[in-house]
């Protein structure tokens, strides 16, 4: 791929066309998440809030339509349900997800959103076989639990296009997602689809520019903060949470201070300002 060849119009065919979503569609699904101020539940929901059921149900919705004269498509007769449902429980993992039968249907639960996120696309993966498994077998129960809790991709992107390394250091996959030459792109939908990708494999942390910083992506602490924002609330209805590489230089680049020595007093309250501002 060139460094400009980005896929911004249509599905590669990893990034989830809604043809990936058809086991799902092929019978009643149901979402259930509680307010999170609500009876039992734990508070707020964090970085995901019921954004699960808006994603779903959006898919579902844009499947539907592209794939309204596939057999058995929503709800026509079937042999299962499937349900999916938040039960909140402070003790146990936010990640973690069980699948079991109920009464001959698939049932999903876990404790946060962000845990039915990662349970759906489990269903996804398992597909009409899999999910046909499950609904015959009135014994199966199984939970699923990360093994680590930071699963992250560091992308190495400059908002400028670099003389000799380019937009992307060392950038052999092609062109940024972010950034185009000097600027946040303003149609990210792109990122809002490699969002979707990245969660469907579990990743929940993602840093978007490289981590040699130079001075115009310093910014990103300050004037381009608000362009940071817009990447971010993209990644967090996916449950994934955006960092940037910062600059060892940033209090003297953007504080105008004389120094950038870590125990220096007014280097630590430049960096611990910025990071509330953040």
């Amino acid at each position: 791929m060139s460094e400009t060849a980005l896929p911004i119009a249509g599905h590669h065919p990893a990034w989830l066309p809604p043809e990936a979503y058809l086991p799902l569609l092929r019978h009643q699904i149901e979402y259930r998440i509680p307010d999170p101020s609500g009876p039992g539940a734990t508070g707020h929901w964090g970085d995901l809030d019921a954004a699960v059921a808006r994603n779903f149900s959006a898919i579902i919705h844009a499947a539907a339509a592209a794939l309204e004269d596939s057999p058995g498509l929503n709800g026509e007769p079937g042999e299962f349900c499937i349900k999916c449902e938040v039960i909140p429980d402070a003790a146990a993992n936010p990640e973690a997800f069980t699948i079991m039968n109920q009464r001959g249907n698939v049932y999903l639960t876990a404790a946060t959103p962000r845990g039915l996120l990662y349970g759906t696309f489990e269903l996804v993966r398992l597909g009409e076989s899999g999910l046909g498994r499950i609904a015959a077998d009135r014994d199966f129960s199984q939970t699923y639990t990360p093994h680590t809790p930071y699963r992250m991709l560091d992308h190495w992107d400059n908002i400028k296009r670099h003389n000799v390394m380019g937009q992307v250091e060392r950038g052999y996959s092609g062109g940024s997602l972010f950034y185009d030459d000097g600027e946040v792109r303003a149609d990210l939908s792109a990122v809002s689809r490699y969002a979707e990708l990245l969660a469907s494999v579990g990743i929940n942390r993602v840093a978007i520019n490289n981590v040699n910083v130079g001075p115009l992506e310093t910014t990103l602490l300050t004037d381009l903060l608000p362009e940071v924002k817009r990447i971010a609330d993209i990644f967090r209805t996916w449950g994934i949470t955006t960092f940037v590489s910062v600059s060892w230089a940033a209090p003297r680049r953007l504080g105008g201070l004389t120094t950038t020595d870590p125990f220096d007093d007014d280097v630590q309250r430049w960096w611990a300002d910025a990071a509330r501002k953040v």
